[in-house]
C-alpha cells in the first residue's frame, strides 16, 4: 500500500484513506509501569540525555500519557517493541536500541536473566556492543547475579568489557559497584586463564581502567595465565607486537622512550607499583603492617611518597621494584634509562637495585617477541599490522632463533657497572649474596665477576665463605652447579691457599670422646 501511495502521489492523483497503513501504537502502560519506567531513567543519569529526544508533532508536556514521547535510539528505531521473539531484550540489545531496551528491562525484568548464543546474558552482549553505562547499570540492578555468569567461553561481563575497543571505564566500575563479591569477579579466568585486568592490558585499555581494576583488587595482579605470564607481562605481549622487538631492545636513554613506548611506560609504572606491593606483603618485608589495599594516585607525581609500593613511610624507587618482582626485561631496562640515579641510590634498608636483584629468585625469562598463535581481540589486528610493517622472513627467524633473555643483573650492571663493587647493608658484595642464592653464571654470577673481578677473593662478613665456597654451599635444587663453582675458583686460586693455610678448627671439648674413624678417613 505504502508503494501504491507513493505512485499515485507521483502521478498527482489522491490516495485513498485505506491504503495508507495505519501508525503503529506503542503499547499502553499501566500506572505502575510508568513509574517504574520514571524510576529506572532518574536513576540512570544525565548519561542518557544524548539517547532520548521527542518524535513526531505529537509532543506534550508531561510524562503521564503513554503517547506523550516516542523514544528512539541511536539507530532510530521507535521504541514499541512488541513481545514477539524480535522485541526480546537481547535482540533490543543487539540491535543498539537502547531506550527500548530500558522500557524493556521495566516491563519484563526477568528478561535480563535470560541466556543466548554461547551462554550470553543480556549483560554480556551489552558490555560486547558497548552500551551506554546506564543501560549496564540498569540491567545489572535488576539482575546483580548477572555479573557473575560466564558463557561458554568462560569470560564474564567484565572480561568482555574490559577486552573492547575504547573499554569504559564507567562501565568497568558500574560493573565492580553493582556485582556482589568484587574480588571474585576481578579474579575470574577465561579458558586462556585471563583475568579481567589481562584482557584490559591484552587489548589496550586506559589508563583509568587498569587503576579501577586494580583498586577493587590488588592481589590480581600477581595472576598468571595459563602461559605462565602476569599481567604487566601480558601489556608487554603487546607492545612487543607493536612497537617491535629491535625498538624496545634499543632502549638505553630517556631519549629512546618516546611515543608510544611513553604510555608503555605509563601503565607499566602503575602495574609495578601494585605488583611490589602485592610481593613485597606477601614476603613480610615490611617492618610493620601495610595497609589494606594500595591507593593508586594518578602518575603525575610517581614519585609521591607513601604509596604502598614500598614499604610505609618510604619513597617508590621503580629500578628497586623492578629488580625485584618479576617483570619483564624490558621494564627494568627502561626503568635504568629513566632514572639512572636510582641504579646508585639506597633505600631504607641500604641496598641498592643489583643488591636486591642479586638476592632476589630467579625469575625465568619469557620471550614476548612474536606470539600470533595466542593473540585475541585487539592483538589480531596488531599481529595483521605486523605483518604489514615486518618482512615475512624478519618474522620467521624471529621464531627460529633461541629465546636469551639477560638477567635483571646483566641489564642493570650494563647500566651501571660500578655498583658491583658496593656493599649492601649488611656488609656483602652483591656477588657474595648471588652466589648464596644459587644463581649461576648466565643468571648475573658472569657479569658481577667481569665488572668487579676483586670480589672473589674477599671473603664473607657474615659466614667467612668466599663466593666458590657460597656458590657450592647453596642450598636447593640450584645449588652447587659445577661451572658456577670452577668459574669462581678460577678465576682466583689463590684462595685455595687461603683456605689451606687457615688455622685448623678448634678441636671437641673435653669429656667427648672421639669418633673412630673410618679406612677411607685413615
Amino acid at each position: 500500500p505504502a508503494r501504491d501511495a507513493g505512485l499515485r502521489r507521483l502521478a498527482g492523483g489522491a490516495p485513498p484513506a485505506a491504503a495508507i497503513p495505519p501508525r503503529r501504537q506503542a503499547p499502553a502502560m499501566s500506572q505502575h509501569q510508568m513509574w517504574t519506567r520514571r524510576a529506572v531513567l532518574a536513576a540512570a543519569g544525565p548519561g542518557l540525555g544524548a539517547f532520548y529526544r521527542p518524535v513526531g508533532a505529537r509532543h506534550h508536556q508531561g510524562y503521564g500519557h503513554h503517547h506523550a514521547h516516542g523514544l528512539m535510539g541511536d539507530r532510530g528505531e521507535e521504541s514499541d517493541a512488541g513481545d514477539g521473539p524480535s522485541g526480546g531484550l537481547i535482540r533490543l540489545v543487539e540491535d543498539h536500541r537502547w531506550i527500548a531496551s530500558l522500557n524493556r528491562i521495566t516491563t519484563n525484568p526477568e528478561e535480563t536473566t535470560r541466556i543466548g548464543i554461547q551462554g550470553r546474558t543480556p549483560l554480556h552482549i551489552a558490555c560486547d556492543h558497548g552500551a551506554p553505562p546506564a543501560l549496564v547499570k540498569a540491567i545489572l540492578r535488576a539482575w546483580p547475579e548477572g555479573a557473575e555468569r560466564v558463557g561458554t567461553n568462560l569470560m564474564n561481563p567484565l572480561h568482555i568489557a574490559c577486552s573492547i575497543t575504547n573499554a569504559s571505564v564507567e562501565v568497568v566500575q558500574i560493573l565492580l559497584e553493582g556485582c556482589r563479591d568484587p574480588r571474585r569477579v576481578t579474579s575470574a579466568k577465561d579458558l586462556d586463564g585471563d583475568t579481567p585486568l589481562h584482557a584490559a592490558c591484552r587489548c589496550g585499555a586506559t589508563k583509568e581502567v587498569l587503576v579501577a581494576l586494580l583498586q577493587a583488587n590488588p592481589r590480581v595482579i600477581a595472576a598468571r595465565d595459563y602461559e605462565g605470564l602476569n599481567p604487566l607481562f601480558r601489556l608487554w605481549v603487546r607492545y612487543f607486537v607493536s612497537v617491535g622487538e629491535r625498538r624496545i631492545n634499543a632502549i638505553r636513554t630517556a631519549d629512546d622512550v618516546t611515543d608510544v613506548l611513553v604510555e608503555a611506560w605509563t601503565k607499566s609504572l602503575l602495574l609495578l607499583r601494585s605488583l611490589h606491593f602485592v610481593e613485597t606483603r606477601r614476603r613480610r618485608l615490611w617492618p610493620s603492617s601495610p595497609p589494606a589495599a594500595p591507593r593508586l594516585p594518578g602518575l603525575a607525581d610517581d614519585a609521591a611518597a607513601g604509596f604502598p609500593g614500598g614499604a610505609p613511610g618510604r619513597p617508590f624507587l621503580a629500578v628497586h621494584a623492578a629488580a625485584l618482582v618479576d617483570c619483564p626485561r624490558a621494564v627494568v631496562r627502561m626503568a635504568a634509562a629513566l632514572r639512572p640515579r636510582d641504579l646508585l641510590e639506597r633505600d631504607g634498608d641500604g641496598d641498592m637495585p643489583v643488591h636486591v636483584a642479586a638476592r632476589a629468585p630467579v625469575h625465568r625469562g619469557h620471550d614476548l617477541r612474536v606470539r600470533g598463535d595466542s593473540a585475541k581481540g585487539e592483538d589480531a589486528d596488531v599481529d595483521e599490522d605486523l605483518a604489514v610493517r615486518l618482512r615475512r622472513d624478519e618474522v620467521r627467524a624471529a621464531r627460529r632463533r633461541p629465546h636469551g633473555e639477560p638477567s635483571v643483573l646483566d641489564v642493570l650492571l650494563g647500566a651501571e657497572p660500578r655498583a658491583a663493587a658496593e656493599r649492601d647493608g649488611t656488609g656483602r658484595y652483591p656477588l657474595h649474596s648471588a652466589a648464596a642464592s644459587g644463581k649461576r653464571l648466565d643468571e648475573g654470577v658472569g657479569a658481577l665477576l667481569t665488572a668487579y673481578p676483586e670480589a672473589v677473593s674477599v671473603p664473607d662478613g657474615r659466614t667467612a665463605l668466599y663466593p666458590f665456597m657460597l656458590a657450592a654451599s647453596a642450598g636447593g635444587e640450584r645449588g652447587g652447579d659445577a661451572s658456577t663453582i670452577y668459574r669462581l675458583l678460577r678465576a682466583s686460586p689463590g684462595v685455595c691457599h687461603m683456605a689451606l693455610d687457615a688455622p685448623p678448627p678448634p678441636l671437641a671439648p673435653c669429656g667427648v670422646p672421639k669418633r673412630k674413624r673410618s679406612r677411607i678417613e685413615r
